[in-house]
């Protein structure tokens, strides 16, 4: 089984206090090489490293020569003009109360020093992916100036949730679990797995939690199967098993991102519902600093999709910035072959209300920082930062298929209309150019 947890990428990992080798293994862990972790002894000298480069991801030892642990995440979590900056702490195995001093800081996630690599990676691909929803709301802001537009002066929607919507898994009659992670009216709950990928794929989850201590059911295929969803690919999983290694292991590898006791501590519990109301406040501000960015300046006005003209400018800063930061970034370009022909049988307000449709298809199918422009009359070009090229592959192959096997209902046409696509891809390789993954991804 493909390990679904790889990182895909290289991460920049600032290591804030007392260095040990516990620490610097974890930290060259998560970055992928030894030249992406930094090493600092101070508070100051690490909120100094922040503000100016903004690291994927800050580890933050027991103890620091000037400062505290407790007082540096919080100036993190609060400091003016300091990028949102996801913190991991390195505990003593020995500490009681290093969760709940978690929980009371805003620490994002709570380390040991005896995590398996692969246990890593899971648990801090969602706290990183943050980081690049930061990254690319800054990225599209400066491209929108450009454009004439002040991204701050557009409104947008309020969003109907207030508060994350959690899905609850539990296949047995079993004691229930979760504690405070369950509770509120944004919790729905399913008996079966075949019920928990319909949710999944029907309604708009913040995070998946299940009790996988019911040994009849196949939970890695079920993971595997949802992290095969382009739309899924960063969906925080929680499960709760019995602690078996071997079996907690192998979720991990399946895609979960934390695999809890579910007999333990209810700190722990705590912890994670704390860490995801704030993920949740923080991922809907940066969302909506996304859609400021689209305004008449920027957007092709027939599907309310990024211009060319801004697609352009966006995939040179992005490309620059995958290369300079060695992150890594893939484009899909997308063509409705059969277009001629609908071209000259429909009318254009025909014409015009299949390719919306098309557009809006394509949109739904992406994550929030996928980029979507109609660059051709009969073509839309997609960029997904952040994405390797397998989970390219994978968003590629959703599209199309969900796409080809879908009838649309089109405007003054009497019959369902039926899109033929053909789809290219490119992954950047080292010293590769906008255009040349351009012309590469052409289908």
């Amino acid at each position: 089984m493909r390990m679904m947890v790889a990182m895909g990428r290289r991460a920049n990992i600032l290591c804030v206090g007392e260095r040990s080798a516990d620490m610097e293994r974890l930290a060259i862990a998560i970055a992928g090489e030894r030249d992406g972790v930094f090493f600092v002894t101070s508070e100051r000298a690490g909120l100094g490293v922040v503000a100016e480069n903004r690291p994927d991801l800050v580890i933050v030892a027991e103890y620091l020569r000037q400062g505290s642990r407790d007082s540096f995440t919080r100036l993190l979590n609060n400091g003016d003009g300091i990028a949102p900056t996801p913190v991991a702490w390195l505990c003593d195995p020995a500490d009681a109360d290093a969760y709940s001093s978690a929980t009371s800081a805003g620490a994002d996630e709570v380390f040991f020093g005896d995590e398996e690599e692969v246990m890593l990676l899971a648990r801090t691909r969602p706290l990183i992916r943050m980081s690049m929803l930061y990254e690319e709301m800054w990225r599209r802001f400066s491209l929108a100036r450009r454009f004439g537009l002040e991204p701050e002066t557009v409104v947008t929607p309020a969003v109907s949730e207030a508060e994350p919507k959690l899905l609850l898994l539990e296949t047995s009659e079993a004691e229930s679990f979760g504690g405070d992670l369950t509770e509120g009216g944004l919790t729905h709950r399913v008996s079966d797995l075949a019920a928990a990928e319909q949710e999944l794929v029907s309604d708009a989850y913040d995070a998946l939690l299940f009790d996988a201590t019911d040994e009849t059911q196949d939970w890695p295929g079920f993971c595997t199967r949802i992290r095969n969803n382009p739309r899924l690919f960063h969906l925080p999983i929680v499960a709760a098993t019995n602690g078996e290694k071997q079996f907690d292991m192998a979720l991990y590898r399946a895609g979960v991102t934390q695999v809890v006791f579910k007999y333990g501590d209810m700190e722990v519990w705590r912890f994670l519902s704390s860490k995801r109301a704030r993920h949740f406040a923080l991922g809907q501000k940066l969302n909506r600093s996304l859609r400021q960015t689209m305004h008449d300046e920027t957007v092709d006005p027939l599907t309310w999709t990024y211009s060319p003209a801004f697609l352009s400018s966006h995939l040179l800063a992005a490309v620059g910035t995958a290369r300079a930061m060695r992150h890594p970034i893939s484009i899909i370009r997308v063509k409705i072959a059969n277009y001629p022909e609908m071209a000259a049988e429909f009318s254009l307000p025909s014409l015009y209300h299949m390719t919306q449709q098309v557009a809006q298809w394509i949109t739904q199918l992406l994550r929030t920082e996928d980029l979507v422009s109609r660059d051709l009359d009969d073509s839309f070009t997609i960029v997904l930062p952040n994405t390797p090229r397998h989970e390219a592959e994978i968003v590629r192959d959703r599209v199309l298929g969900i796409l080809v096997n879908t009838d649309l209902a089109v405007y003054d046409v009497y019959r369902p209309v039926a899109v033929d696509l053909i789809a290219g891809i490119a992954h950047m390789e080292d010293s590769d150019s906008a255009d040349a993954m351009m012309e590469r991804a052409a289908p």
